[in-house]
């Protein structure tokens, strides 16, 4: 069967700020395709180059730099490759994942240390039985014991951090919906925070 072809879509800098996870993940399944541009307005055009930067298959950024009057030249900026792993924190400092960790007996917290470290080497590649996506932006990490079963939802943020959100013990086949909508909350107050960071 024929492939689809991506869809693109137009987004502000600052939109896409707030969407990244969103566009990460939509990206990686081939539904649209990346591209910052930075333009300016006709009355503010000066001799500075404009600059198109586009993520290649490799995840390096390609950039396509056009100068007046008409010359144009390729550079490249390739991004780090090793992706990161860190435990979002409330606004006291508090991990609610580590304190989750530290409950657990000392084989299943080692275990989870092991996955951590797995899914930080495998990223957006990592499947089941190690990880599965929940909804949206939220994936699981698995991990079971000889009686429990536990999960770690986190996310894929920018600047290839991987950020760990909520713990919990599973006690039902399907994620209970409040587990979902507390990692969603920790997501959108992670994000405000980054952005906040980002804006001093």
């Amino acid at each position: 069967m024929r492939e689809r072809e991506p869809v693109t879509q137009t987004l502000k800098a600052s939109d896409a700020r707030q969407q990244w996870s969103q566009l990460f993940n939509r990206i990686y399944r081939k539904e649209s395709r990346g591209l910052v541009e930075k333009r300016r307005m006709a009355h503010q055009q000066s001799k500075r180059p404009t600059r198109a930067w586009r993520r290649s298959a490799s995840g390096s950024l390609f950039c396509r730099v056009a100068r007046p009057p008409g010359l144009c030249e390729n550079a490249y900026m390739t991004e780090p490759t090793e992706w990161t792993t860190e435990f979002y924190r409330d606004a006291d400092g508090e991990s609610p994942v580590e304190a989750f960790l530290d409950s657990l007996d000392l084989k299943t917290r080692a275990r989870f240390r092991w996955s951590m470290e797995q899914l930080r080497a495998r990223n957006v590649q990592a499947r089941q039985p190690l990880a599965r996506h929940l909804e949206g932006d939220l994936w699981e990490l698995r991990e079971e014991s000889a009686t429990n079963i536990y999960r770690v939802i986190y996310f894929f943020f920018t600047g290839r951090r991987i950020v760990f959100l909520h713990g919990f013990q599973k006690k039902s086949q399907r994620t209970p919906p409040g587990e979902i909508e507390l990692a969603e909350r920790r997501a959108a107050d992670f994000r405000i925070r980054q952005e906040r960071r980002e804006g001093q």
